[in-house]
């Protein structure tokens, strides 16, 4: 029998990565790291079908993507049978892919609740299973909708009986990991946060002039939002701290890069239409029109969801040299913020903690080590600098990964 290549891997995941595209820049960026440090990666997604979302339905490229047969009838059959029948496809195919794979690859990596009891199936089958755990089920309860309970319930049954049956789970930050401890009892956790990848985010320092002077901003100061609009993503929170900005800092200017362009519109309705701009850039060009900005926001309110979260955008921030105005909430980021004074923390239901704020992003834009200190931070959540991490929890290297700026700890192993 064919002995499997321990340098070639299955990554197999199921969940909506056309229409999420957190999920989509993570996990493609992910698998395209595996494949730059070396690695021969197979990647297949199985897709959910879900309505148009407001981040499009964009194809990933790192992967190859399937959909459930039968796709058309979904609106017409009940959600929860629709969503039986889409689970069993997925654990069907799967189980396909990951057995068909198993006399070639040395390790697999399944993502996404679904194909959970996947788990020990292919564990059996490969020298090394990864679980990558980059949501948690409490998202669904955000909606308030019935069969969003329904989905959390599902999910944190799935997650309670087989995360811990993985040889390691891939989380985005410390926090995150200290959360599947508590709720799951997983012992062995590899931290890989939502990195970004350099070459698509170059350093533009020595355009930045330039570039402002083109788009009509040289003499402003120029705030920068990077992100839908969803109510957890605190919008009007955001708008009502640059209209106070705008009452103290004529030449502020705001500009918003989102999907979501009337949300934002809406939001921003009695300022001055010339003191921002709203606008839709594909993936690939957000670097760019990130440099030209002073400040950049990524402010989130107290909730578990925030607190394990990883937002990619932070990372894509501060490779362009930007400092970033964020809240106490965000996992394990909010504190580097202050370490690496790349930033600064204010409470988004506070306004007594506005002014500080703005007063501190404001001198830190000006300082002349702001910018350096932004790409070093951003060099450390670079996929250049975290694939070697997830190399060696594919190859059963006992180190776990940890957040940037926190000391490695050793991960103990399951009985």
């Amino acid at each position: 029998m064919t002995r499997p290549d321990p340098g070639r891997v299955l990554v197999l995941g199921f969940g909506d990565i056309r229409g999420s595209r957190g999920a989509r820049v993570y996990l493609g960026a992910l698998v395209d790291a595996l494949r730059e440090a070396g690695d021969d990666v197979r990647a297949a997604f199985l897709q959910q079908s879900v309505p148009e979302s407001a981040d499009g339905r964009d194809d990933p490229t790192a992967f190859e993507v399937a959909e459930p047969p039968f796709s058309g009838v979904a609106r017409r059959l009940p959600a929860v049978l629709w969503r039986l029948f889409e689970l069993a496809w997925a654990n069907w195919c799967g189980w396909r892919i990951g057995r068909g794979e198993a006399g070639r690859c040395g390790a697999c990596v399944i993502v996404g609740p679904g194909l959970l009891p996947l788990g020990p199936l292919l564990r059996a089958r490969y020298s090394r299973c990864l679980y990558v755990h980059h949501g948690i089920a409490e998202e669904f309860l955000l909606t308030g909708r019935r069969v969003d309970r329904l989905k959390f319930a599902l999910n944190k049954a799935l997650e309670r009986r087989f995360l811990r049956r993985f040889d390691a789970v891939v989380v985005v930050s410390e926090r995150m990991a200290e959360y599947c401890r508590r709720e799951y009892g997983v012992r062995h956790t590899v931290v890989v946060p939502c990195g970004v990848q350099l070459s698509r985010f170059p350093d533009r320092e020595h355009e930045r002039a330039e570039m402002r002077r083109a788009a009509g901003l040289s003499d402003r100061f120029v705030f920068v939002y990077c992100g839908g609009a969803a109510a957890w993503q605190c919008i009007d929170e955001t708008a009502r701290f640059y209209r106070r900005v705008r009452a103290q800092m004529p030449e502020a200017f705001l500009l918003v890069l989102s999907p979501d362009v009337e949300a934002w519109r809406r939001a921003l309705v009695d300022l001055d239409p010339t003191t921002y701009r709203v606008a839709t850039v594909p993936h690939a060009d957000v670097g760019r029109e990130l440099a030209v900005a002073d400040a950049a926001f990524l402010l989130r309110k107290r909730t578990v969801i925030n607190e394990v979260s990883a937002p990619v955008k932070f990372a894509e921030y501060l490779a362009c040299g930007v400092p970033v105005i964020t809240s106490p909430y965000v996992g394990d980021y909010s504190s580097l913020v202050l370490a690496r004074r790349v930033g600064v923390v204010m409470e988004p239901d506070d306004e007594a903690t506005w002014q500080a704020a703005f007063d501190g992003v404001v001198a830190l834009a000006r300082e002349v080590g702001t910018h350096a200190r932004c790409r070093a931070m951003a060099e450390t959540l670079s996929w250049a600098h975290l694939a070697p991490r997830l190399r060696g929890a594919l190859g059963g290297v006992e180190a776990a990964g940890h957040a940037p700026g926190r000391p490695s700890t050793e991960p103990s192993r399951e009985a």
